[in-house]
Formats: C-alpha cells, sequence, structure tokens
C-alpha cells in the first residue's frame, strides 16, 4: 500500500541533492514534492522502504531529518450508525473492534461514529459484536469562516472585514438588516444545507474525496462541469486591499530635499544645497548622408 511521508528538518535546511541521493539509495525513485515549510513530501509504495525511510535519522551532507507519516493523506475515514455503541466511550469502541488498520474512533453522536482507516479506502461493513455495520465514506463539511462567514477559508487566515451572520453586510454597531446568504443572496443565514452555496461546496468536497485530488483541482473540476452555475466567492473588501496596497515603512520614498533660504548673518556659500540630479546624456543622432 502506497503511504504518504513527510521528511522535517531537525536543524538546518534541506539540500535537494542531499535527500534525492538518500531517497534513490534506499530504492525511491518517485519525485518528491518540496513543501513551504522547506521539509518534502515522499510517497513509499511498500512497508519495507517505509521502515527504511524512518530509520533515516541524517543525511549525507549531515543534515539531521526524522521521517513521519503525514497527518491527513494517508488511510481513509468512514461513518457508522450503530445505536448499541452510544453508551461506550470512543477508546473503548476501538479497543472492542479489535481491527488493525482502525486508528481512530470519533463520536458525533446520536449512534453516529466517524471510523479513520490504515487504507486507501474504507471497509464496506464492520462486524461490531453480533451486529454487520454498513460503513459509508465519510465527506468533510465545507469550511465556511465564521469572521467573513465566506466559504474556502478558515478564521484565522480571514483577510476579510467582520460580517455579519444573519444579514451577510458589515454594518459595524448600526442595525442589521434582513436575511441574506453573503454567499449565494438567498433569504438565510450561510450555514443551511439548503443553501446552493454550501451544496456546491460540499459537491466540491465530495470530488477531493472520492478521485483523492487536492481542494484546487476538485474545485476547478467541478466549474468546468458546471460553468453557469457556479457561485464566485464573494472577493476581498476594498478598505482592505487598499490597506494591503499602501507601502510599508520600509517601502516608502524617501522625501525630497527641500531648498531652503539663507537665514541671518549666513552666506549663501555656506547655506546646504541639494545635490542637483544627473543629466541624462542626450543621444548622439547620426544622419546618413544621402548619395545622389
Amino acid at each position: 500500500m502506497t503511504s504518504v511521508y513527510v521528511i522535517v528538518r531537525s536543524e538546518g535546511e534541506i539540500d535537494s541533492f542531499a535527500i534525492g541521493n538518500t531517497l534513490l539509495n534506499l530504492g525511491i525513485n518517485e519525485r518528491a514534492k518540496l513543501l513551504k515549510s522547506g521539509d518534502y513530501l515522499v510517497e513509499v509504495k511498500d512497508s519495507e522502504t517505509a521502515n527504511s525511510l524512518i530509520q533515516v535519522q541524517e543525511l549525507e551532507d549531515g543534515t539531521k531529518v526524522k521521517a513521519e507519516l503525514h497527518p491527513s493523506m494517508n488511510g481513509s475515514k468512514g461513518v457508522i450508525r450503530c445505536p448499541a455503541l452510544a453508551s461506550r466511550s470512543d477508546d473503548e469502541i476501538k479497543e472492542k473492534l479489535n481491527i488493525p488498520t482502525l486508528t481512530r474512533v470519533q463520536g458525533k453522536g446520536n449512534g453516529v461514529y466517524v471510523l479513520t482507516f490504515q487504507l486507501p479506502q474504507p471497509p464496506k461493513e464492520i462486524r461490531v459484536g453480533a451486529l454487520m455495520v454498513k460503513v459509508s465514506r465519510f465527506y468533510p463539511r465545507p469550511l465556511l469562516c465564521r469572521g467573513c462567514f465566506v466559504y474556502g477559508h478558515a478564521q484565522e487566515h480571514c483577510r476579510n472585514k467582520r460580517h455579519c451572520n444573519k444579514c451577510g453586510q458589515y454594518h459595524g454597531d448600526a442595525e442589521c438588516g434582513p436575511t441574506k446568504c453573503r454567499n449565494c443572496g438567498g433569504p438565510h443565514v450561510p450555514t443551511q444545507p439548503w443553501c446552493p452555496a454550501w451544496k456546491q461546496e460540499m459537491a466540491i468536497n465530495k470530488i477531493m474525496t472520492d478521485k483523492g485530488i487536492p481542494p484546487i483541482k476538485a474545485r476547478a473540476l467541478y466549474k468546468r462541469e458546471h460553468k453557469k452555475s457556479y457561485i464566485n466567492t464573494p472577493r476581498v473588501d476594498a478598505e482592505v486591499r487598499r490597506a494591503e496596497d499602501e507601502p510599508g515603512p520600509s517601502q516608502k520614498r524617501p522625501a525630497k530635499p527641500v531648498l531652503k533660504s539663507p537665514s541671518e548673518g549666513e552666506s549663501e556659500d555656506n547655506r546646504p544645497t541639494a545635490t542637483p540630479p544627473a543629466k541624462k546624456a542626450k543621444a548622439k543622432i547620426r544622419r546618413k548622408s544621402t548619395k545622389y
């Protein structure tokens, strides 16, 4: 089974050639991916190579590293509905099920549980004591910012001004207007499951989960198939965009020197003068002589 590992640097920076030679020595010919953090993402196709990769603690140039499983790119999730487990804790359920590939159990209430398996796809059913329970595919809920109420990012990464959940507008201390969704413009709050924008984001999540592709590719695929009905995400507020475009202290241009008139008792020769700008050399134009 293919597993995705992250090679994390303990100190210093990871050299591309050093990690390339290390992977080749382990028999890994797949192309690695450089992350924004400076770490490397590597796919491993068998458990023997994975065990060898985990034991690597130093590259050939002496850089200290460690390899660990990627927290979200390995395995799959499934959902079961079993009221018979409602009185038991998550850890007890995991122990009682005794499934080697089961790594986590998350109770959601009312007998609903999310199971994480170390498998490319979850099993179709599992045995819960004397019961055979069906396992359905788990699809993550759309990511909705609780600051501006726009889909696609979390509140800690929001660059918009805070908006109202009810009217979808930025009104500060003013009175709230009628109920209006900020994403689709309908007469409802953006968290309702019948919202067209909510259904769109949920469909994109299903494409991402079923095909195993990144969110950006899943969105592009959905947008290509639904050109006319696609709902565009509201843009960043003009106030925020103007604040970002203003140059910072280090980017501001220096002020031009101001020439002051000489004060009493100060001659014109001793006053500070500004350095005149360098004159641009005029290009010489060569005239071609014409022969008659």
